[in-house]
């Protein structure tokens, strides 16, 4: 049974503290400790796991990106559309794996809701008290 785990990206950047770098592994690119847990935690409970950008959509964590500031949460930044994200699922062949695990916030589980009616397999949404209990864990 292949588990995917879906990880926010986040705000906090690698170009925040040098702007030398151009492009970046997207794993690389994301700094914040939300996405450092997440990202632990995908390694720790998935078979695979894909980064959610609002720029990109979902990429993989070894693809090249460069510095953006684009949100989810600010419209007006013109994030990645759902049809967008619905055309990656196809041709990433994101439907493949037996069960799909989103993390983030509200805006991310927005986007994850809106593309569960075209997946059509077990895909789960953690909530926030699963992701502090796993913080804790770490910690």
């Amino acid at each position: 049974m292949k588990t995917l785990v879906i990880v926010p990206c986040g705000k906090a950047k690698i170009w925040n503290k040098n702007l030398d770098h151009k492009l970046v592994k997207a794993e690389d690119a994301y700094t914040g400790t939300f996405f450092k847990i997440n990202k632990e935690f995908a390694s720790t409970f998935g078979d695979n796991w894909i980064i959610l950008s609002a720029k990109y959509g979902f990429i993989f964590p070894q693809i090249m990106i460069e510095n953006y500031d684009i949100s989810f949460n600010d419209k007006r930044t013109n994030p990645v559309s759902t049809e967008r994200l619905k055309e990656q699922i196809k041709i990433q062949k994101l439907f493949l794996n037996d069960k799909i695990i989103g993390l983030g916030g509200k805006e991310y589980r927005k986007k994850f809701q809106k593309l569960l009616m075209i997946i059509t397999l077990k895909s789960y949404f953690l909530l926030r008290i699963v992701q502090e209990l796993w913080i804790c864990r770490c910690r």
